[in-house]
């Protein structure tokens, strides 16, 4: 039986923490709990999340060269 893995977002934030970072696919889908939860100056980010904006950044501008008249 996997043991599940329990933090406070909260206390991560009295020490310090800037960011909450969703490392695995599997975690991704707690991120929109953790965003009601946090305050909306903490960014919850996902890394299936992140990959799509970084490739969506690279691709985009070759997109719009190609479709340019």
């Amino acid at each position: 039986m996997p043991r599940q893995f329990r933090f406070s977002p909260l206390a991560l934030l009295a020490q310090g923490c800037g960011a909450i970072a969703l490392a695995q696919f599997s975690m991704a889908r707690a991120a929109p709990l953790l965003r009601e939860r946090l305050p909306a100056a903490v960014p919850v980010l996902t890394t299936p999340g992140s990959a799509v904006a970084a490739l969506q950044r690279r691709l985009l501008p070759l997109f719009h060269y190609s479709l340019r008249p």
